[in-house]
């Protein structure tokens, strides 16, 4: 009875403090140097410059691979598969006064394979214009408003909200798109895109200050349960009894 008693308040406790839990993913950038829980990796880039200073990362000088098409400049965090969620990023771009600057700057979720399940981002993929505000969910095609919705410097917060695999995207708190994605989030990436091709571009600066991955309440339960399986599998009982 001990045994199973302990058990039981092992999950209460895993309810409780799930319900507390912190953010999957946080960072401020405060620190003045990249936490190493993110991963860097380059694809098709052969330099770039990033500094954590006055708790922005700065990012600039991202130089791709000559007729590469679009290059990126990658951070990522793994995280438990996770259900509902919200992840809230904030950040700012100057494309140094030109539209020959092409760049894309955002928070990218994905799943445990690498796929996309949903991203949002600052989006300037023509050499002759401004950028926009981008929303993706899965391999669908990407959900903007207009061309030219923003001058060559500007800042934002960015949110993807998921609840019974009902997707939401909002921009500097407003609601711009929605989607439908059920595949567990197991990756959380910040990108640095930028182009060389038939358009060649150049990538401006971009400032990110926060970016944070938080489990809703149905995740928090799921991660509750999957604690549970754990040790239901490896406990002891205290009367002697034992369960594989």
């Amino acid at each position: 009875m001990g045994g199973k008693w302990t058990v039981a308040t092992v999950v209460v406790g895993l309810l409780f403090a799930t319900e507390g839990s912190a953010d999957l993913v946080r960072d401020d950038f405060d620190d003045g140097v990249l936490d190493s829980a993110w991963s860097i990796s380059l694809g098709n880039i052969t330099g770039w410059a990033y500094e954590e200073a006055n708790s922005v990362l700065t990012v600039r000088d991202v130089q791709p691979v000559q007729d590469a098409g679009w290059v990126r400049a990658a951070l990522t965090q793994a995280v438990p598969p996770t259900g509902d969620f919200a992840v809230d990023m904030t950040l700012a771009w100057e494309s140094l006064s030109s539209d020959g600057c092409m760049m894309r700057v955002g928070a990218w979720l994905m799943d445990g394979a690498g796929g996309h399940v949903a991203s949002i981002r600052y989006s300037d993929t023509w050499n002759d214009r401004n950028g926009v505000r981008v929303a993706m969910v899965g391999d669908g095609e990407p959900l903007w408003d207009r061309d030219d919705s923003f001058g060559h410097t500007g800042s934002a917060w960015l949110r993807i909200q998921r609840t019974d695999d009902i997707l939401a995207f909002y921009w500097d708190g407003a609601p711009f798109e929605t989607g439908i994605n059920s595949t567990p989030v197991e990756a959380v990436q910040i990108h640095f895109d930028t182009y060389s091709g038939v358009l060649q571009g150049f990538f401006g600066v971009a400032h990110v200050d926060h970016i944070a991955l938080t489990p809703e309440p149905g995740s928090l339960v799921l991660l509750a349960i999957g604690g549970l399986a754990v040790l239901r599998r490896k406990r002891t009982w205290t009367d002697g009894e034992t369960t594989a």
